[in-house]
C-alpha cells in the first residue's frame, strides 16, 4: 500500500466539482479523486484549521468514535470501478478487536484529517492513476510539470485524465 496524504484541493471547472488530490509520501505522485461540495468543505475546513459552531458531519463521526473507545487506525482506498472509488475505515476497539467500515474515499479523508490517521491507497490502484506531482521541488522532468499543467488548463475532464495517465 502507498501512504498518502492531501497536496491540494481543484476544482473542476467543467462541472464545478471538487478534486482533492492525494500524494504519495515516497515516490512524489499524486491521484486526483472527483469529491462532492460538503466533503470538500470538510476537507478544506480542516486543511485550513477553521472549525463551525457545530460539528459537521465528520466532527460528529469522529466524537462518536472517541465516546465508543474506537480508534481510526487508518483509511484504505482500496478499490477502484467504474470510475468510481472505494475506502474502508479500519477502526480499533479498546480489546484490540479490528472492524472494517465502507466508506466513501471523501468522507474517510475528512475523518482521517479530524483523528490524525494515516491514509493509503492500495499499490495497484496508485500505479494506475497516479502521476508525477507538479508541487514536488525534486521533479527534474520539466515536461512531466508542463503536461500537468495542460491537464489542468484542459478543464480536468475525467477523459482528459485518462488520456493523460494512458500515455505515461
Amino acid at each position: 500500500m502507498v501512504r498518502v496524504r492531501v497536496k491540494a484541493l481543484l476544482v473542476d471547472t467543467s462541472n464545478n466539482a471538487p478534486v482533492v488530490l492525494l500524494e504519495g509520501d515516497d515516490d512524489h505522485e499524486v491521484m486526483p479523486i472527483w469529491i462532492g461540495q460538503n466533503e470538500a468543505l470538510a476537507i478544506s475546513l480542516k486543511l485550513q484549521g477553521k472549525e463551525f459552531e457545530r460539528p459537521l458531519t465528520h466532527d460528529l463521526l469522529k466524537s462518536v468514535l472517541e465516546k465508543l473507545n474506537q480508534d481510526l487506525e487508518k483509511v484504505i482506498i482500496d478499490d477502484l470501478s467504474n470510475k468510481t472509488y472505494y475506502a474502508t475505515l479500519v477502526l480499533n476497539d479498546p480489546d484490540g478487536e479490528q472492524i472494517r467500515i465502507d466508506s466513501r474515499p471523501s468522507d474517510s479523508i475528512a475523518l482521517a484529517l479530524r483523528t490524525d490517521s494515516p491514509i493509503f491507497v492500495e499499490d495497484e490502484i496508485f500505479d494506475d492513476v497516479a502521476m508525477e506531482s507538479p508541487f514536488d521541488e525534486d521533479i527534474q522532468d520539466e515536461e512531466a510539470g508542463e503536461e500537468f499543467e495542460d491537464f489542468l488548463d484542459q478543464q480536468m475532464e475525467l477523459r482528459k485524465f485518462k488520456e493523460f495517465t494512458d500515455d505515461n
